[in-house]
């Protein structure tokens, strides 16, 4: 049996990367570039928290994605991207609340230009009327 993989696409638009499956122990599953280089080495994990039936509190569920570099002054630095995923017990919450609130993040950084992205990580809040519609990356 072949080993399970994800495809996703850098920010160029035009890089795939396959992750590769490395573990999986529950709830929590591991992954790995298997073609990227030991300078570069970048990994993804998968976790879920869901709470027995009949419980109060939140279902939690999480991706993070992480990359590695070798900086000049020869010192690691791991960079990651998280995103979570709080579904509470109680509420009527439903998938289609969820998937508005998933698609308001990626609408938000995704937005024309990605400046949205640079702003964030300057410690940038938003200001002003802006309107974000749009989902490119």
């Amino acid at each position: 049996m072949a080993a399970e993989t994800i495809i996703v696409t850098e920010y160029d638009n035009t890089t795939d990367v396959t992750f590769t499956q490395q573990s999986k122990s529950g709830a929590v599953s591991e992954w790995i570039d298997a073609a990227g280089s030991l300078a570069v080495p970048q990994s993804a994990s998968f976790r879920h928290e869901i709470k027995p039936l009949g419980s109060k509190g939140a279902d939690r569920h999480s991706v993070t994605f992480r990359r590695a570099k070798v900086g000049s002054d020869g010192v690691l630095g791991l960079a990651s991207a998280t995103l979570s995923l709080v579904v509470p017990r109680t509420g009527d919450i439903s998938d289609t609340d969820m998937q508005d609130l998933i698609r308001f993040i990626m609408c938000y950084f995704g937005a024309s230009g990605n400046t949205n992205i640079a702003n964030f990580l300057d410690g940038i809040t938003p200001s002003g009327d802006k309107h974000i519609d749009g989902f490119t990356l």
